[in-house]
């Protein structure tokens, strides 16, 4: 038996080429969303892709990032637990996030907070990068962005369907709670202020 055969490199030694074509896709969503803030004004008509790109970038990539960053490995927790680990983190780091630009002199207005996320998911990006390089490349967690829904869905155990719906339904009643904020002006906007004067005022 021949034992002079050489071990795969990818079985013991770190990853050197990092998969982060995840980074990238969330990059682009982001490069998006500034630009349709700054063009606003003008593509008033892409507001309703504005807000559902804004609830993404605010409600589920921070957290997805993040947990990224604390579980680079693909065996460390399942897809529920990173789907629902992404939307808590995402809600609890825009907590985190308000607290500090109300400090700051530029308050929550809306470029500190865009500019906030995109610099707080960057430093995300780059620790879970850092942490994938010092990974074998079969240990490292790389999600599969050619997907295909139906056989996916179909594959899925009964209860991590109803904790998928119960996600999407989440995120669905949050998106129509912010479009209804955003959209629908208040009632006071309708209101006129009547009132009588005396003759002295």
């Amino acid at each position: 038996m021949n034992t002079d055969q050489p071990i795969p490199a990818s079985v013991d030694k770190p990853a050197r080429e990092v998969a982060w074509q995840d980074f990238q896709l969330a990059l682009a969503g982001a490069g998006l969303l500034l630009l349709l803030i700054a063009l606003s004004p003008w593509l008033w008509f892409l507001q309703p892709l504005r807000l559902a790109l804004g609830l993404v970038y605010v409600l589920f990539l921070p957290g997805y990032c993040l947990t990224a960053a604390l579980f680079p490995r693909a065996d460390d927790i399942d897809g529920v637990e990173r789907l629902g680990l992404s939307l808590g983190l995402s809600v609890a780091w825009v907590s985190v996030l308000a607290l500090i630009l109300d400090w700051l002199p530029w308050g929550l207005r809306l470029w500190p907070i865009a500019l906030g996320e995109l610099a707080s998911m960057l430093l995300f990006m780059a620790v879970a990068l850092w942490r994938r390089t010092r990974l074998p490349a079969a240990a490292v967690y790389t999600p599969d962005l050619a997907w295909r829904p139906r056989p996916w869905w179909r594959a899925l155990p009964r209860f991590e369907r109803r904790i998928y719906t119960l996600a999407a339904g989440a995120l669905l009643v949050a998106g129509l709670a912010a479009a209804w904020i955003l959209l629908v002006p208040s009632p006071s906007q309708y209101m006129t202020e009547f009132y009588m004067l005396g003759a002295e005022g």
